[in-house]
């Protein structure tokens, strides 16, 4: 259930960009603004797939002008992709709204739950081997923080 809840929250999140994103696309984009430039062997790596998925994945993200190819330092045969100003806005509006609907579900959760879920997620990202950084901060608290600022909301029948 929390998995089908997380691509419900995910989804809803992309729905609401008007240059039509796709969730692998969107990943492409997420890497891009947590790493940095890549090259598209780097990029394949990371989303686990072959160099030419990544080339057609950068293409409709180029034809969005959402990212922007060039060659790689150092090396004239590698082409590395990068976030347009346009792509780092897309990602941070996605996040933004990603973000209002955790904390609207969270608003709804008794804060013991609350501190539970994010010990737990925290780990799994972890484990998973996920992306640290501000691509991926909602602002909840560590396990040694106070409890998240939506965790005090009253909710119905407290």
């Amino acid at each position: 259930m929390a998995t089908r809840a997380l691509v419900g929250i995910a989804a809803r999140s992309l729905g609401a960009l008007s240059n039509d994103v796709t969730l692998a696309q969107y990943r492409v984009l997420v890497l891009l603004d947590g790493r940095g430039p890549l090259t598209m062997s780097a990029l394949a790596d990371s989303l686990g797939v072959n160099r030419s998925g990544v080339t057609r994945l950068c293409d409709a993200l180029v034809d969005k002008r959402l990212i922007r190819r060039r060659p790689a330092e150092g090396s004239r045969r590698s082409v590395c992709a990068e976030l347009t100003a346009r792509g780092r806005s897309t990602v941070q509006q996605v996040m933004r709204r990603r973000a209002r609907l955790i904390n609207d579900a969270l608003a709804r959760m008794d804060p013991a739950d609350i501190a539970s879920l994010t010990t737990g997620l925290t780990a799994f990202s972890a484990a998973a081997g996920e992306l640290a950084g501000s691509a991926w901060q909602l602002g909840w608290p560590t396990t040694d923080q106070a409890p998240h600022p939506a965790s005090e909301v009253t909710r119905p029948g407290k």
